[in-house]
């Protein structure tokens, strides 16, 4: 499971509305899953400490980087065989996401890669697939997530065919900071910290490929 925004009006706030609310939806998502299943958090790191005191525990910190695009950005050209995602069998997408993200997700992939206004590209390598990665449209610039990659150089390629869809406007990738090569990504295109958010965990660090995720989904769905 995940928890995803939780936000209390700043009237209302200091009453201990916002502890209760919080526990009580804890609580429910603990009775929706299974036994011992994990419970994941994005949360700011000023409240880091409070999570923690409801069970979760910090694993790393998500962080938010950002550049206004140029207009003539053109991605390289590479042997890599980056394509757009309706090419590509779905199961293998579903198979690849499955290995990055610790449930599976196929109804909201179908919709997350058919968005208004986005771009969603994988990447091939002798028939399997490597990385793929989607940008969408939002209230403010282009926002990369996921971008999930078998290494540095597949996360490149399709880095640069998603920025393309940012010419001209804000390009937002949100990279988990232990994550060595989506470090690298972000200081090689010049892109700028602007906020971030504490990877917290209830239960245990999820089984999954950490080291494939370049970009998170999205801070309010994990």
């Amino acid at each position: 499971g995940f928890m995803g925004l939780f936000i209390m009006q700043p009237e209302i706030r200091r009453q201990g509305l916002g502890a209760q609310l919080w526990q009580a939806r804890r609580d429910r998502l603990i009775a929706r899953l299974k036994p011992g299943a994990v419970i994941g958090m994005d949360g700011v790191f000023e409240m880091a400490d409070w999570y923690a005191r409801g069970g979760f525990v910090f694993s790393h910190r998500n962080l938010r980087y950002e550049r206004a695009w140029p207009t003539d950005f053109t991605a390289e050209q590479t042997a890599e065989q980056v394509v757009p995602l309706a090419d590509v069998p779905f199961e293998a997408l579903t198979e690849y996401d499955r290995t990055c993200f610790p449930g599976p997700r196929e109804a909201f992939l179908k919709a997350w890669i058919s968005l208004p206004e986005r771009k969603a590209v994988g990447l091939v390598r002798d028939g399997q697939m490597a990385c793929y990665g989607v940008i969408r449209r939002c209230g403010k610039g282009c926002k990369i997530g996921p971008l999930f990659a078998d290494d540095a150089e597949g996360a490149e390629a399709v880095f640069q065919s998603l920025a393309e869809f940012a010419a001209g406007d804000t390009l937002i990738l949100d990279a988990p900071e232990n994550q060595s090569g989506a470090q690298a990504l972000v200081k090689r295109h010049g892109l700028s910290e602007t906020f971030g958010c504490a990877r917290m965990y209830l239960g245990g660090v999820p089984d999954m490929a950490h080291e494939r995720v370049f970009g998170v989904t999205t801070f309010e769905l994990g």
